[in-house]
């Protein structure tokens, strides 16, 4: 399945002006698919994938020298989400067995998110410690085993 849109999102302030919400990213498209292959009598395995490809989301800059002077995050208010994230990209691949008896039915799996370790920026902080201006990082590279049980 193959999604996509092109979209603006945007917001009338009180001062009568129009500005970008935070997810004014302008575009999202999406690739999904999936199959299952039979193993024997009720037993099958499960292979899906998803790739994501999104424009990024917006924020406000940061104004580094009254930062560091208040000691946290200040943004520039008057440029209320004006600036944009680099854009999202994230693959997805789960595999799994399924087995299938009368009352049951058992799936044992591995989830593998963001598997090409892909570093998606979450947002721009203020790090008192260093005083500068540091990114933080969506998912990176995570498995995750998992065992289902349907009655």
């Amino acid at each position: 399945m193959l999604t996509g849109s092109v979209y603006e999102s945007k917001y009338k302030g009180s001062d009568g002006v129009e500005h970008n919400t935070v997810f004014n990213g302008n575009f999202a498209l999406n690739v999904l698919g999936g199959t299952e292959f039979a193993l024997g009598r009720g037993i099958a395995m499960m292979l899906d994938g998803r790739v994501s490809y999104i424009g990024g989301r917006r924020h406000s800059p940061i104004l580094l020298e009254e930062s560091r002077e208040a000691g946290y995050t200040v943004t520039d208010e008057a440029r209320v989400y004006e600036e944009r994230y680099s854009n999202y990209f994230r693959a997805d691949l789960k595999l799994g067995v399924r087995m299938n008896f009368s009352n049951t039915s058992h799936t044992i799996g591995i989830d593998v998110f963001n598997v090409t370790d892909q570093k998606n920026v979450f947002k721009y902080v203020y790090n008192p410690s260093t005083k500068n201006v540091e990114k933080m990082y969506q998912y990176l590279f995570f498995p995750n085993i998992y065992y289902k049980l349907q009655f």
